[in-house]
């Protein structure tokens, strides 16, 4: 974070704050583990203040309730609030990334924050402790970026490799209408004739179309073929099943010429 290259720091707040009652000595010492502590992003041990500004210092500013501390840990409060502000009004560190964050590594500090058992500080500090236990020899705030950023990478190669399959499948099962009809047995040439009549009467050779074509194609005792050639003949540039068996049923029912045996369909 580039806002972590200073802290806000009031001389009004230094002057008439209890750290004039340290000694000299104490104060400067105390202005060292404030540097450390905010460049170590509010994560610094006991052990390791001690030994940065010596143990006789560390416990004046415990006992003048400068710094606080835990079991392992010790806090700063004025920096811990700056350190928090940053990382909300981060876009990358932002209130939701935190609590996100909280729930993907530390689901149990999550739960006691999302039922209000805890505050996001604390929540925040408490997961600090244990990434530090699961990392003792690294930054813990470091590691834990490195691997919520190697995630993100594999999900996005993921992703990515998802998308090109899905663009390859689309690419090697292409529709076109007169491929389709080639599969339903229909000759080439009576294929070309029926794209030229549903060009004509504006019809879209969409997929759509063609299944409801061949469902129509379905309901007669005719092939693909048979259907396709009467439709160029007829100049439809669709089908539908009744309008074959209204000619069948008109063959079936016109009386005969003159009583004879010949069917006026035979003119």
């Amino acid at each position: 974070m580039d806002k972590l290259q200073w802290f806000k720091f009031t001389p009004s707040d230094w002057m008439m704050g209890k750290i004039q009652r340290c000694p000299e000595v104490t104060q400067a010492r105390f202005m060292r583990i404030c540097c450390l502590y905010w460049n170590k992003e509010c994560n610094l041990s006991i052990e390791d203040a001690e030994i940065e500004i010596d143990k006789e210092h560390f416990d004046i500013l415990i006992a003048k309730k400068i710094i606080s501390k835990n079991e392992t840990y010790f806090n700063i409060s004025f920096l811990d609030e700056q350190f928090l502000e940053i990382q909300e009004s981060s876009n990358d560190k932002s209130k939701s990334g935190i609590i996100g964050n909280l729930k993907r590594w530390h689901l149990a500090i999550y739960n006691d924050y999302e039922a209000k058992k805890i505050s996001l500080e604390e929540a925040i500090k408490r997961s600090k402790v244990i990434a530090h236990l699961s990392q003792p020899d690294g930054n813990p705030i470091a590691t834990q970026s490195q691997n919520i950023a190697e995630k993100r990478r594999e999900d996005k190669t993921i992703q990515d490799k998802n998308i090109q399959e899905v663009l390859l499948e689309k690419e090697t099962k292409v529709f076109t209408f007169k491929n389709a009809l080639l599969e339903l047995g229909v000759n080439d040439k009576i294929i070309d004739d029926f794209l030229k009549v549903r060009k004509t009467k504006k019809a879209v050779n969409s997929e759509t179309a063609f299944n409801a074509i061949t469902n129509q194609i379905a309901l007669t005792n005719k092939s693909a073929n048979e259907i396709i050639t009467i439709c160029v003949e007829r100049s439809w540039s669709g089908f539908k099943a009744e309008w074959i068996k209204e000619d069948i049923s008109k063959q079936d029912t016109r009386p005969y010429l003159n009583g004879g045996s010949i069917p006026m369909t035979s003119f």
